[in-house]
């Protein structure tokens, strides 16, 4: 089963305190409505923190995020959800134990 570890915000401060821990940060995670951050342990970019909510189509942000949550069940991804930006950088560092 994959995992992802998500942030359910998004700023310039909290990408800063992420870059500062020493995790990249995709330039997609500054797109108009990426409103989450989200990290995959278990891809080969395990380290890398991406946008969540942008699209390419015509959807809304909400039906964007509403997409993602459904393909993460449809893939039987397990969601591990962070309370606050120290939460995410710890969990993206033990590489998504807990």
């Amino acid at each position: 089963m994959s995992r992802v570890i998500v942030l359910k915000q998004n700023s310039p401060e909290i990408r800063q305190k992420i870059e500062d821990a020493g995790i990249r940060v995709c330039i997609c995670c500054s797109f108009k409505n990426a409103v989450w951050l989200d990290c995959h342990p278990d891809s080969e970019a395990a380290f890398d923190v991406h946008g969540v909510g942008y699209s390419d189509e015509n959807l809304s942000v909400e039906d964007e995020l509403a997409f993602v949550e459904y393909d993460w069940k449809q893939y039987n991804v397990k969601v591990i959800e962070c309370k606050d930006v120290d939460e995410f950088i710890n969990r993206i560092k033990e590489g998504g134990r807990k």
